[in-house]
């Protein structure tokens, strides 16, 4: 019997549609980027359900005759590309021919399209890859693409899906891409009943990205224009010592194609070298233009990723290029933005992290000569008043504490976080969490893509003691926290929580996302390694852990401390 078979079309559209569409922004990116090449100068885009109900995208480009109707849902059907010579210098979006026969195999698919002067405009509806007769339609010229119930005849897929939040969240920040990239498209995104922007051709690019990423980012941005022929750089990059919790606010183009490339990446990250504080981003908007020759944009079916000729090149390029814009240009700082975030009680990088919360007790430090302070990493031992507390630290992150039977090391991150999560799991259960107000509430623009993620959890963060409600169509304002986590930066903790938050699955249980979500809290709250802690802070994190009910591991399951007895070090010693 033979083993080798060739599969069934309607197997391999599937198989095909895995690759191109691996969720409902992926079908939005193909629909908009069709229009983009379509000539259009608006675009428009409704989506319902997070797109797995329905998405829409309408627009006035120069439309499909109805010869091309005809053809243009079969696999590798495209007008971008004639011959084999084409591909190596790909002016257009889309032009593998993929998406249009993709989509239509997994979901319930119409297209509606009109020339410019045509007597009437044509459809084709295609079911789950099953095709109906091209009938004729009523619209102006253009074309309008219906992609409903999207994954019905392939149900695993959706289980694959994030959260109803998440998937909404990259819906947006798919358009928010393609509309930076096209200024002067007309753009407008509708979630449901809920206009989500609506962008006028020719808009200042300035004003889009305020519009799109919130003024945070907007305010400062420093101007890139950088040719070295035939290479050219421009854009805006946020100035030095200006940084966010992720890069979720940097947005690569090639040829105005959005990209994520690790030559760029690494590029960025060392023109900032010494001038962003640990763990801290840039915002970024670069676009790269360069003959289509030098990059090759058929990598991957998603064409997301890009190869270049000599990328060492481009990478030494932008370097030198973006390190000397953030060395000799200085952008006015925003004295609004300042007082307000002063004004809202931020900590400033120099004061320790808030304990409110976490038992106190007035302790004196006394000097201690038990141990070599001169020993590289470790500081000197000290005691408190009341209870003999001598320790010795270890690069600012783990905690020894020599006894006469041994050591016990606490990793302070760890101890921490298990003090937060327990106490935070303890205001859940009692419905009662103790808050601390904010004299001034702290303002949160957390932009157009994440907005309906902070809305999705606005309910179980309150729960938990955050005190947010909406401020303004695009913001929230926070006017308490849980005491248990202290006076923190707010605004980077939330744009860090945000952007985690789209990991979430859809369906997950309930009990599971307000564990990983306490988890998260806990992480992105609790002091860091390398942060040093006073003697009385030492105490109360010791004893702090003593009352949690599961001391031994964070919330993650790292251990939170290590004891090494007498024993073991005679062993290591070879004393035994």
């Amino acid at each position: 019997m033979n083993k080798v078979k060739v599969l069934p079309r309607r197997i391999t559209d599937k198989i095909a549609a895995g690759e191109v569409v691996e969720r409902p922004a992926a079908v939005v990116k193909e629909l908009v980027e069709n229009a983009i090449d379509a000539g259009s100068d608006r675009i428009e885009i409704r989506f319902e359900d997070a797109g797995r109900r329905s998405i829409i995208v309408s627009d006035n480009g120069c439309g499909i005759s109805p010869e091309d109707i005809q053809v243009i849902c079969q696999p590798h059907a495209t007008s971008k590309i004639d011959q084999e010579v084409d591909l190596e210098k790909i002016e257009t979006l889309g032009f593998r021919g993929e998406a249009l026969s993709s989509i239509s195999a997994v979901s319930m698919f119409r297209l509606q399209s009109a020339l410019c002067g045509a007597e009437s405009a044509w459809e084709l509806s295609i079911e789950g890859g099953e095709r109906r007769a091209l009938a004729r339609a009523s619209r102006n010229q253009g074309t309008t693409v219906e992609v409903r119930q999207l994954f019905f005849n392939t149900p695993a897929r959706l289980k694959f899906l994030k959260s109803a939040g998440s998937e909404t969240s990259q819906i947006i920040r798919t358009v928010t891409e393609l509309a930076l990239a096209y200024s002067e498209i007309g753009f407008r995104l509708v979630n449901g009943k809920q206009e989500v922007f609506n962008l006028h051709p020719g808009q200042d690019q300035r004003e889009r990205i305020e519009l799109l990423l919130g003024r945070d980012v907007a305010v400062g941005l420093l101007p890139v224009k950088v040719t070295l022929a035939p290479l050219t750089i421009r854009g805006f990059i946020s100035p030095a010592g200006k940084g966010w919790a992720t890069r979720n606010n940097q947005f690569i183009f090639v040829n105005r194609r959005p990209v994520s490339d690790r030559t760029i990446t690494h590029a960025l990250i060392a023109a900032y070298s010494g001038l962003l504080g640990e763990r801290e981003f840039p915002a970024a908007l670069l676009f790269l233009e360069t003959p289509p020759e030098m990059v090759d944009v058929n990598v991957h079916p998603n064409k997301r990723e890009v190869r270049f000729h000599r990328a060492y090149i481009l990478h030494d390029v932008m370097v030198s290029s973006l390190r000397r814009v953030l060395t000799e240009q200085a952008a006015p700082e925003d004295d609004q933005s300042l007082f307000e975030s002063r004004a809202a009680g931020t900590v400033q990088k120099d004061e320790p992290h808030g304990w409110a919360g976490v038992p106190r007790q007035d302790f004196s430090p006394l000097a201690s000569e038990l141990f070599d302070s001169a020993v590289s990493g470790m500081s000197a031992p000290a005691s408190v008043r009341g209870e003999r507390l001598d320790y010795f630290y270890v690069n600012n992150t783990f905690i020894v504490f020599p006894d006469k039977d041994g050591l016990t090391i606490i990793d302070q991150h760890a101890a921490h976080e298990r003090i937060i999560f327990d106490e935070l799991s303890a205001c859940l259960k009692r419905h009662d969490p103790e808050k601390q107000r904010l004299l001034v509430p702290v303002t949160l623009h957390p932009g157009k893509a994440r907005i309906g993620l902070m809305r999705e959890y606005l309910s179980l963060l309150g729960e938990m003691g955050f005190e947010l409600e909406e401020f303004g169509a695009d913001s929230f304002a926070l006017y308490a926290y849980p005491v248990i986590i202290g006076e923190i930066d707010y605004t980077r903790f939330f744009d860090h929580l945000i952007a985690e938050l789209e990991d979430f699955g859809s369906g997950s249980d309930m009990d599971r996302i307000t564990k990983e979500l306490l988890s998260r809290i806990a992480c992105h709250s609790a002091i860091r390694a390398g942060e040093r802690l006073s003697s009385e802070q030492i105490e109360a994190l010791r004893q702090g852990l003593r009352q949690t009910p599961i001391p031994q591991t964070c919330p993650h399951g790292r251990p939170t401390t290590l004891r090494i007895d007498s024993r073991e070090l005679e062993r290591r010693f070879k004393r035994v």
